[in-house]
């Protein structure tokens, strides 16, 4: 018989408890606030000024699914995305700006550039980088020169969560020129993504274990030009040769990683532009590195 004072054995399941909440803070947490943990959804679209959003005759004519408003609103897999990519969006506040985009999306957190910041018009056009994840650092790059109008190129660092910590994935947004002369075209365009590659190359030699990602239009109206030549040997990408990305049937936008472990790479056919989106998942490698979790708040860069 046990004596009264003597303390009874915690239970199996009661130490199980005990063991689970003391590693807790080594394990990490995973508040994903709608993403999924340890994964990693980045998409890249040319929305051609956003004119699909509104079109001047068949606008109202036109059904839901078949307008950028709908396919973006409505579509989960572009709401899935953790980051999204856009070139050529407008950063005048009117129906098909870079504000609508975000709010369209569910992601509140927005870095924005203008191209050119001496063109005129009033569309103000830009690149945007939204992100789920709030962003942690942002920057530009202004390009070499093609024509009289700048290129620019953007970036952002934001923190995904993962089951053993955050992981820091950098994702550069590019839309290299055009012009079918000047420079040469397809060197013009390998000049211009130069500097985003030195910085590529420099960011890789002091963060090793950061993920990488480089999207964007970069207007290769050739099957295969040098610029992308210089990018697949500093990134893998993650598309074949002969997905085309534009209603023409031409292989115009590319995305690059690095430091990612790619599950599916895919092109998405989205109204409202020339353009088809490029969507891609990765998962992230586990690392040691810690996770903390940030309250959800809008968070909008801009010049």
């Amino acid at each position: 018989m046990r004596n009264q004072g003597q303390r009874r054995p915690p239970h199996v399941a009661t130490r199980a408890c005990v063991l689970l909440f003391a590693l807790t803070p080594l394990l990490g947490a995973c508040a994903t606030d709608g993403g999924k943990c340890g994964e990693f959804r980045v998409m890249s679209w040319n929305v051609a000024r956003g004119y699909g959003l509104n079109p001047p005759v068949l606008g109202a004519m036109l059904p839901r699914r078949l307008t950028t408003a709908g396919a973006l609103e409505d579509d989960e897999r572009v709401k899935a995305a953790d980051v999204i990519a856009l070139q050529e969006v407008c950063g005048q506040a009117d129906a098909h700006d870079v504000g609508w985009f975000a709010a369209a999306l569910g992601t509140p957190h927005v870095y924005f550039k203008r191209a050119d910041p001496d063109r005129v018009g009033a569309c103000k056009e830009g690149l945007a980088l939204i992100s789920r994840w709030p962003i942690v650092k942002a920057g530009s790059l202004l390009l070499p020169a093609m024509k009289p109008m700048r290129k620019t190129a953007i970036w952002v660092d934001v923190r995904i969560p993962s089951e053993r910590g955050g992981r820091l994935v950098r994702v550069w947004n590019v839309h290299m020129d055009h012009s079918t002369t000047g420079m040469t075209a397809p060197e013009g365009r390998r000049l211009q993504l130069a500097p985003v590659l030195a910085q590529i190359a420099e960011v890789r030699g002091r963060a090793h274990d950061r993920g990488l990602v480089l999207v964007g239009d970069f207007n290769t109206l050739q099957a295969r030009e040098p610029v992308v030549d210089d990018a697949a040997a500093v990134l893998v990408e993650a598309l074949a040769d002969d997905q085309a990305t534009h209603v023409l049937g031409w292989r115009l936008d590319h995305l690059f990683f690095g430091g990612l472990l790619r599950r599916e790479a895919k092109v998405v056919t989205l109204p409202g532009s020339d353009h088809f989106a490029i969507m891609a998942d990765f998962d992230l490698p586990p690392q040691a590195s810690e996770f903390i979790a940030r309250e959800r708040r809008p968070t909008v860069v801009a010049p």
